[in-house]
């Protein structure tokens, strides 16, 4: 009841190996592989994955779902109250070394070559919220577009100028 203690402990030496591993066979019903739970309210956490690895592109934790209306990772918020986050990226690096993605704390990347495929897309069902919200409290963009940028519907903005192309260029 005290101390740093571990209900499921697996070590896995091979390079392909799992430590632990969790599978659910049934093909209907909401069934989980693996699933934690934590009722600390001192910043308690459900599932943790860490690298630990200090070279080369690693992952913490991972989501893969191969199904055509599937979704690979999902963070869900419940509370009504507060502002509760259902996704949360944060990164610590300060590198400056112009390669994209530098450092960034939410990515969105899409491969598809056809279709509508999107890198981030994000939606509001509120009459005052936003589908995205960008800001910057360090005096930079809030937003930066490398490429053509379309907007279908109103464009407005609270003062300053607007700095547009001479329409003759």
């Amino acid at each position: 009841t005290a101390g740093s203690t571990q209900g499921v402990w697996g070590v896995a030496a091979s390079p392909s190996g799992a430590g632990v591993r969790g599978q659910a066979t049934a093909t209907t019903g909401a069934t989980r592989g693996v699933q934690g739970e934590t009722a600390s309210a001192a910043g308690g956490i459900g599932v943790y994955g860490k690298a630990t690895s200090t070279t080369g592109l690693n992952f913490g934790v991972v989501g893969e779902a191969p199904s055509p209306d599937s979704i690979g990772v999902h963070g869900l918020a419940t509370s009504t109250l507060g502002n509760p986050w259902g996704v949360y990226g944060e990164t610590r690096s300060t590198s400056t070394n112009g390669v994209d993605p530098r450092a960034t704390a939410v990515y969105g990347l899409a491969t598809g070559t056809s279709g509508d495929a999107l890198g981030v897309a994000g939606g509001s069902a509120s009459l005052f919220g936003a589908g995205i919200y960008g800001f910057n409290s360090g005096g930079g963009f809030a937003g930066y577009f490398q490429g053509n940028a379309h907007v279908n519907g109103t464009l407005s903005k609270a003062g300053g100028s607007f700095k547009i192309d001479h329409p003759l260029d």
